[in-house]
């Protein structure tokens, strides 16, 4: 897993952090702390993730529940899905190439 110190994150509109004594402290925007994590183990995209899931369960956003069903998706469905779009990309890449090569030799 991949930890890295950053000090800008995606967040919805008034979220912040604060770096306090070793933590990274997740605010909503009237103050109030979402979440607390250790500064040297935190990762960027859980950080943002409980900020968005925080924002949508409190209805800020007109996509909560259009990303709440995004994460209930299946991993391999997913996966299978970005495959085979990738896969008919190439394919189609190549049909052009080849018959570009055709017309011109």
């Amino acid at each position: 897993m991949l930890i890295r110190n950053e000090t800008s994150y995606y967040l919805p509109p008034e979220y912040y952090v604060k770096h306090h004594r070793g933590l990274l402290m997740l605010h909503r925007p009237g103050g109030s702390v979402v979440e607390t994590f250790n500064q040297r183990r935190a990762i960027g995209e859980i950080i943002e993730r409980y900020a968005w899931e925080d924002s949508f369960k409190r209805g800020n956003s007109g996509l909560g529940r259009h990303y709440e069903r995004f994460l209930e998706l299946p991993v391999p469905m997913v996966l299978g899905i970005m495959w085979l779009l990738g896969i008919l990309s190439i394919g189609s890449c190549v049909v052009v190439l080849l018959y570009v090569w055709m017309v011109l030799c």
